[in-house]
């Protein structure tokens, strides 16, 4: 099982409509190829919580218009790695200007 990470930049080129389109045909094909088993466009804007000294830190993380802000996930499976980079290489994201993720699940 791999997660693959889906980070957006400030740069992304194409329509919105289009990326939904293109992103749904490709989720689409994994679930009918029993590879996809979620995946979610993550809002923008979210905490970083970080323990400093016994005391809780909460910062802003995500917005948009920051560089390589996590956008979204797809947790799939695959074989082994190359399979799995075989699916991510096709990810709609890439060509719109985002950047993947790939890592593994380790199953504790």
């Amino acid at each position: 099982m791999f997660m693959l990470l889906l980070y957006e930049s400030p740069e992304a080129v194409g329509s919105e409509s289009d990326k939904v389109v293109e992103y749904s045909h490709w989720a689409k094909s994994l679930r009918e190829a029993k590879r996809a088993i979620s995946g979610e466009k993550l809002k923008d804007g979210g905490r970083l919580l970080r323990q400093a000294q016994g005391r809780l830190e909460i910062s802003d993380v995500g917005h948009q218009n920051q560089r390589d802000a996590l956008g979204g996930y797809f947790l799939i499976e695959a074989r082994d790695i190359e399979d799995a980079l075989s699916i991510a290489g096709r990810c709609p994201h890439l060509k719109y200007g985002g950047a993947i993720e790939l890592r593994q699940i380790d199953k504790i």
